[in-house]
């Protein structure tokens, strides 16, 4: 079964469309923006938010604006809430 729109988390655009593509696991991610491991557990889990401080740290490793991330996460919630 495929997720709408509506039921995608921004962690799971983040593993699919940003770490697979380049070889980066998420726990390399997360070694080498020097989060605390429970990042990884609740940001894949979906039961952490992206926030502002992980939407900057993104948008620097990943060369681009930290508004998208931002944006995905405000878009997501706006859309099950």
């Amino acid at each position: 079964m495929n997720k709408s729109l509506d039921e995608i988390h921004p962690a799971e655009i983040l593993t699919k469309e940003f770490l697979a593509p380049r070889g980066i696991t998420p726990e390399q991610l997360v070694v080498m923006l020097g989060w605390p491991e429970s990042y990884l557990v609740e940001l894949l889990s979906e039961s952490l938010a992206i926030t502002d401080d992980i939407a900057l740290s993104l948008g620097l490793f990943f060369n681009m604006d930290a508004k998208f991330w931002s944006n995905l996460q405000t878009e997501f919630d706006r859309r099950t809430n």
